[in-house]
């Protein structure tokens, strides 16, 4: 009877452990915790700095722009640069950028400050995302400006820029235009921070493990 009991309880501790663990490793897609500094996108794979207004990043061309995120050491990473308006064409010049407002989140991740505005700040199209924000799911961002320059240039002709102010997005000129620039780097960031429900999720899997073995 007692061997009986402690085989079901030991059953039912398995089937808990396994659902925990396996709970802790499929979260929906949000800004991640990454220390004070950084945000982790799990999505678009990439890491955003928190704050949007580092110092020398307001005030520049296209030009500037690459440079400043080129030339930007902060918070351990010396690989930044600037987000892309079209992951599919990157850096390189192309008019296949796709608009958010009009497009399936699917299509958005080609657009890494459109997928920023509408879906990590859930904006909607003439919504204002500027100065300090709450992302979906809680993480805060500070110092959004309006402008922001992209790194995709279209042709010859000019680069992709976007508004945190109003969720669009156009073609500015190499010389007269002068943005902001916010500094992504690809990948996660080395600051871990476990979200709260995740330990606990762990937790409760270590206990089961932890019984299986008495």
């Amino acid at each position: 009877m007692c061997n009986r009991l402690g085989t079901a309880i030991r059953a039912i501790a398995t089937a808990c452990s396994l659902a925990a663990l396996g709970a802790a490793g499929s979260t929906s897609a949000a800004l991640l915790d990454r220390g004070p500094f950084l945000l982790y996108d799990d999505v678009l794979e990439i890491t955003w700095t928190r704050h949007a207004d580092l110092p020398g990043s307001s005030g520049l061309n296209p030009a500037g722009a690459r440079t400043w995120a080129a030339n930007l050491v902060y918070a351990g990473h010396d690989d930044w640069r600037l987000p892309y308006a079209s992951v599919s064409s990157g850096n390189v010049a192309g008019s296949d950028v796709v608009p958010c407002e009009r497009f399936s989140e699917f299509a958005c991740v080609d657009n890494e400050m459109g997928y920023m505005f509408y879906y990590n700040l859930g904006g909607r199209r003439l919504d204002d995302k500027t100065g300090n924000q709450s992302a979906v799911g809680g993480q805060q961002l500070t110092g959004i400006r309006p402008v922001y320059w992209s790194g995709s240039d279209f042709l010859t002709s000019g680069t992709w820029f976007f508004t945190f102010d109003s969720g669009g997005q156009n073609i500015g000129d190499f010389s007269n235009n002068r943005f902001s620039a916010w500094a992504v780097r690809a990948g996660d960031s080395s600051y871990f921070v476990p979200e709260p429900s995740t330990v606990l999720l762990i937790g409760l899997g270590m206990v089961g493990l932890a019984w299986m073995k008495h």
